[in-house]
């Protein structure tokens, strides 16, 4: 395989694209951008172009950089930049184990999460569904986790019965995806 060197990192024309391209990434562990390594610009590249929210923790201190569909999840917080236990403030205490175990080479998949979130100058119980997968450089290592989550609030609801809301089988959802069709049983809060 020949190494190609990226002459022009991150061709995304997304909002976030451009936030990230003119990002002081000098003053972040990352440093500027040409000087990203090729692993971190095709990440970030990729990242930038997913229509699924999305999010990169990068290095040892975990510097983020996200999505354009990510950024609407995050609300008013600007989180580019900084360390993904800042970005989760309180949520680090439930989140950090799972960053954790992507960087030891162990991804994950975790359904309808609970988290406690400050948005829109509240806090707000919301639930997630997300995977974390490990980020390899060329030599193997792991050098970041990517981030891929889905907020499941308005179609999860756990009751006291522990039973999870089943959304109408109208004909909107008759020929809905199945991903679309939330059941099951709950975990109880």
């Amino acid at each position: 395989m020949r190494k190609t060197h990226l002459a022009s990192p991150l061709i995304s024309p997304s909002e976030m694209g451009e936030k990230v391209r003119h990002f002081p990434w000098e003053d972040t562990p990352l440093g500027p951008i040409m000087s990203w390594p090729a692993t971190l610009r095709i990440a970030v590249d990729m990242l930038l172009v997913s229509k699924l929210p999305s999010c990169l923790a990068w290095g040892p201190q975990l510097t983020t950089i996200y999505n354009d569909a990510f950024n609407v999840m995050l609300g008013k917080r600007q989180a580019l930049g900084c360390s993904f236990d800042e970005v989760l403030g309180e949520s680090w205490e439930q989140i950090g184990p799972i960053m954790f175990k992507a960087l030891s080479g162990e991804a994950t998949f975790i359904e309808n999460f609970p988290l406690i979130l400050n948005r829109k100058n509240s806090s707000e119980q919301s639930y997630f569904t997300f995977s974390c997968t490990p980020v390899r450089d060329e030599s193997g290592e792991i050098v970041g986790v990517l981030d891929k989550v889905i907020e499941t609030t308005a179609t999860f609801s756990p009751s006291g019965s522990g039973a999870c809301w089943r959304l109408p089988m109208n004909s909107k959802c008759r020929h809905a995806p199945p991903t679309w069709i939330i059941s099951g049983s709950c975990p109880r809060m």
